[in-house]
């Protein structure tokens, strides 16, 4: 005697199996005989008087006429054929699954992930057809790669994503949505340094991070960098905006 459930048929089991609704099939040996289809009834009869209400009886193959003399005889339906037992894509099929638009960021991602405690989450392009999959093990490995003191970090992201991101505002805006990749400079240290620092980067791709340090935001401006954060909700001096707007769009972003 053999199920489709994997799990022993206990009534522990069989609770289970009734609160997650599945069904379980009994039944016998290929090319069944008599035994083995009555077999198959009785034993899923018994279970369902334990309490497993959806569990069926099955044959795997066509029944004798002594089989079906017998299930007539007693005015008993004849188990349903099942050709096999290989798993099927609508066994599966979630008509709810939790999708992600490709246009947001990796934090967004991460953030569905991990509230609805997923290994990988689809990503859906503008029509809502899928595009690719997104795994954990992939976020996990990209987190650790820019965290690489051994190496300089670089994103993809657009201005839109790190504004988003970064609950930020938005102060002069050019391409909000180009998706490329850009190293980071933080400017911690003195303006001269920081200067050599841009100087290894190719300034129009650069993000430059920073604070109320005037001097570094209109270097970066001036240098024509891609985008200049500046950080604890400080503000950015008018005439930075204007030297901004001058320089082409150089998009100063304020972090709130």
């Amino acid at each position: 005697m053999s199920t489709m459930d994997s799990q022993r048929l206990t009534p522990i089991n069989a609770q289970r199996s009734l609160t997650k609704d599945r069904v379980v099939y009994v039944l016998g040996h290929r090319n069944p005989d008599t035994d083995s289809v009555v077999s198959a009834h009785a034993y899923a009869a018994l279970k369902r008087e334990m309490g497993m209400k959806n569990i069926r009886p099955a044959r795997a193959g066509k029944t004798t006429l002594q089989t079906d003399y017998i299930f007539n005889r007693f005015n008993t339906p004849i188990p349903e054929f099942l050709p096999d037992l290989i798993p099927r894509v609508d066994y599966y099929d979630n008509h709810g699954a939790q999708t992600i638009h490709s246009g947001v960021s990796l934090w967004e991602a991460m953030s569905v992930i991990r509230k609805h405690d997923m290994q990988a989450l689809a990503v859906v392009d503008a029509d809502g057809c899928y595009h690719s999959l997104l795994h954990y093990g992939f976020i996990a490995e990209r987190l650790l790669q820019i965290n690489n003191p051994n190496r300089k970090t670089a994103i993809q992201t657009s201005v839109d994503l790190v504004a988003s991101v970064l609950n930020a505002q938005k102060l002069v805006v050019c391409n909000p949505v180009e998706v490329r990749k850009s190293p980071i400079a933080a400017a911690a240290a003195e303006l001269e340094t920081f200067k050599e620092i841009l100087a290894t980067h190719v300034p129009a791709n650069a993000i430059v991070i920073t604070g109320n340090r005037l001097d570094v935001q209109r270097h970066a401006i001036e240098a024509g960098v891609r985008m200049v954060i500046v950080t604890n909700g400080n503000i950015v001096d008018k005439e930075l905006r204007e030297l901004a707007l001058e320089r082409g769009g150089i998009r100063p972003v304020e972090s709130l």
